[in-house]
């Protein structure tokens, strides 16, 4: 990896970037740094993925780190048994990384996975792509979503019923896991994946998921 400092930020590369990568993660940082929107453009192949990821998750970090120097008795790293992580993110904002796809946030994980940074993260997406139920898993659209709101509204899916006890299980905040990790992790604890990503969403430092969930409030 080799370290740069952008606008007093260090951030880890896994290569010495290009002149055209330092100035795309340069303006990334200032707009984070002043609270401002930022529209970044740069042809296919120039590493926009890794930029992204590495400037946004470097400036966090030190965020965290500022945080922590003002308050020692208090320290905002977040690890897998923190309790307080939802106040602790209202100070340092967790990150969203939205893409059209499910399958171009795969590409985007498997770039994270090239860096030094390992975040806690979660991915969100539809029953459809999630449920594990032998049942309602076979079911789609409107049916499969009434189907799985009736069995938890009678107390009737032992998936559901586990996902508390899931999230114990500490690979789910040491590594990064894409739909088909959590849906293994989901069938390894009897627990709906569906739902255990968004309990994991509300206390991860990144959160993937596709542009329709910030648009649309039924997503």
């Amino acid at each position: 990896m080799v370290n740069i400092t952008i606008r007093g930020v260090d951030v880890e590369f896994p290569y010495n970037p290009y002149e055209c990568q330092r100035i795309f993660m340069e303006r990334l940082i200032e707009a984070l740094q002043t609270k401002k929107h930022a529209l970044l453009e740069s042809p296919t192949g120039t590493g926009k993925t890794l930029c992204l990821l590495c400037a946004s998750l470097a400036w966090r970090a030190h965020e965290v780190k500022l945080q922590e120097t003002k308050n020692n008795s208090d320290p905002l790293s977040v690890d897998w048994v923190d309790k307080n992580s939802k106040e602790r993110l209202a100070v340092v904002p967790r990150i969203i990384y939205a893409s059209r796809t499910h399958s171009q946030l795969h590409q985007v994980m498997k770039e994270l996975k090239k860096t030094s940074y390992l975040p806690t993260s979660s991915v969100l997406g539809s029953r459809a792509q999630f449920c594990i139920h032998p049942e309602v898993s076979k079911e789609r659209g409107d049916q499969q979503n009434n189907s799985c709101r009736r069995l938890i509204s009678q107390l009737a899916c032992e998936y559901f019923s586990g996902v508390e006890d899931a999230k114990e299980d500490k690979e789910l905040y040491s590594k990064v896991n894409d739909i088909e990790d959590y849906k293994k992790k989901g069938e390894f604890h009897s627990a709906c994946p569906y739902y255990l990503t968004r309990d994991l969403a509300n206390t991860a430092e990144i959160v993937f998921m596709p542009y329709n969930y910030l648009l649309d409030e039924a997503a």
